[in-house]
């Protein structure tokens, strides 16, 4: 009978602990991206975590993406309008037709990024990563390297 009683403990201890880790990846991951895919206009998700998110034709006009992890996440067709996304992680994100004009992209990770026919009018790219990124067709009127 002892033994019983035992077993209900751990088993309950056990549930609990799966309820707190489901609760904890709740905060951590779900709310930023509901933020982000239904109240994106000027959201404050800076240094998010957003690994892989399905974000495609969403607002965040404004919004603050600060240090913010966007790895291989589907901004396909986003708007990021004036956008501050500066030092966050956007290696292998889909930006196809993304528009990022006047968006701060300094210091910005796109290594990998599919940025075709993406609009980065008067965005701020300095330090970005561009590496193996893909900028076919990207519009990049009134970008100029600063006067060092």
């Amino acid at each position: 009978m002892w033994r019983m009683t035992r077993r209900k403990l751990i088993w309950t201890a056990l549930l609990i602990a799966a309820t707190c880790a489901v609760l904890l990846a709740a905060r951590v991951y779900v709310r930023p991206y509901w933020v982000a895919k239904y109240r994106g206009y000027e959201a404050n998700l800076g240094g998010a975590m957003l690994y892989r998110a399905p974000l495609a034709r969403v607002d965040l006009d404004r919004a603050n993406l600060q240090d913010a992890n966007l790895r291989g996440a589907n901004l396909r067709q986003a708007s990021l309008w004036y956008a501050n996304l500066t030092g966050a992680d956007l290696r292998d994100a889909d930006l196809r037709g993304a528009r990022l004009t006047f968006a701060n992209l300094r210091l910005i990770d796109l290594t990998g990024a599919n940025l075709l026919d993406a609009d980065l009018d008067f965005t701020d790219l300095r330090d970005a990563d561009l590496t193996l990124a893909n900028l076919r067709l990207v519009d990049l009127t009134g970008w100029c390297e600063p006067l060092k």
